[in-house]
């Protein structure tokens, strides 16, 4: 494969301005990674997904202040909790959910309009789910999370350009939860 400046690269992708990179992809600036994902600003990660201030993460999840949580989800505003997942008034819940309102309810997820359901998820109109996640129209899928477009995607997350990457998650929904 070459680029438009001639640059020779086998068994890659890269970028605009043909920064040669093995087995990985790269980002806009070029930044060389293995066996990595980028974000926009190119800082390098191996094996898993940095969001857009390119903090690193190591297997988890991080949201847009980049402050790095293991193996559970963050919303906008950085409160850390484990195992659960935390709406952006930041009230702590262990091992559920929480709505916008600060419902609190364990092992289970709801809606904007606090209807609960016990293991699973249900999207803003309140269409219940077991084992799966839904995206903002409604379309189910079983294990697996979609993006904003509803592109369905198995055992992987996909971020908003719709790269798919497996064992890993990049959101900017808190209401979206990693799949088991």
């Amino acid at each position: 494969m070459k680029t438009e400046d001639s640059t020779t690269v086998d068994n890659c992708m890269m970028t605009e301005d043909s920064t040669t990179v093995e087995d990985c992809m790269m980002t806009e600036d070029s930044t060389s990674v293995e066996d990595c994902m980028m974000t926009e600003n190119s800082t390098p990660v191996e094996d898993f997904m940095k969001t857009e201030d390119s903090t690193a993460v190591c297997d988890f999840m991080k949201t847009q202040d980049s402050t790095p949580v293991e193996e559970f989800m963050k919303t906008g505003d950085s409160t850390q909790v484990e195992d659960c997942m935390m709406t952006e008034d930041s009230t702590t819940v262990e091992d559920c959910m929480k709505t916008d309102d600060s419902t609190l309810f364990e092992d289970c997820m709801m809606t904007e309009d606090s209807t609960s359901v016990e293991d699973c998820m249900i999207t803003e109109d309140s269409t219940p789910v077991e084992v799966c996640m839904m995206a903002e129209d409604s379309t189910m899928v079983k294990d697996v999370m979609i993006t904003k477009d509803t592109t369905p995607v198995e055992d992987c997350k996909m971020t908003e350009d719709l790269t798919s990457v497996k064992d890993c998650m990049m959101t900017r929904n808190p209401h979206r939860l990693r799949t088991a």
